[in-house]
């Protein structure tokens, strides 16, 4: 049952980035970070972005807190990749102004959630997830403050990789680490 939730949490996740994405807002910072890749290696999917993504990841939390990887390291990059990029074949695209702000704001919601399932499940973080656990062992921080922190520097490097610069990470930056936090408290 666990890794089913595992796969259900990342599918939602994939699909609160790829509606965030949609929004034309921009999607979360770290899929932010795949397009960046994608401007930057033409040859390259955002589902493959997310995996090269996630093996740089993993690196981190070798060197920093191994207690963190688990069956749920491998199996939530792998589906978020697949669902994300099966989702980008269907031509969703909200064409007023507020059904893209919804579109963005569920997007963010979702996306939060789905964080919140899998990492409820405890078989092990994704490689992001991992990443923003170090950081909080690193530095002593709370969850909203790494992940706030990693979210940033993903824009930072996502815009240098060619990503043009929306404000929707910017958004998620702010706000998705405190939305992670309170469906995390909730049973």
């Amino acid at each position: 049952m666990k890794i089913i939730k595992v796969v259900l949490g990342s599918a939602l996740l994939a699909l609160g980035a790829y509606l965030a994405s949609m929004s034309q807002f921009g999607p979360d910072p770290l899929s932010f970070l795949w397009v960046g890749m994608t401007h930057k290696f033409s040859s390259i999917s955002m589902g493959q972005a997310n995996l090269i993504s996630a093996f740089l990841m993993v690196i981190l939390v070798l060197l920093y807190d191994r207690n963190h990887l688990h069956i749920g390291t491998i199996l939530s990059p792998v589906v978020i990749s697949i669902v994300f990029d099966l989702l980008l074949k269907t031509g969703f695209t909200p064409q007023s102004m507020l059904s893209r702000i919804i579109t963005f704001i569920v997007g963010m919601i979702i996306y939060s959630f789905g964080i919140a399932v899998y990492l409820k499940q405890d078989l092990g973080k994704s490689p992001y997830d991992g990443a923003i656990a170090s950081i909080m062992k690193i530095f002593n921080k709370p969850l909203s403050i790494s992940k706030m922190g990693l979210d940033a520097g993903l824009y930072i490097l996502a815009i240098a990789l060619g990503a043009p610069f929306v404000l929707g990470p910017i958004v998620f930056v702010i706000f998705s680490g405190a939305l992670i936090q309170r469906f995390l408290e909730l049973n």
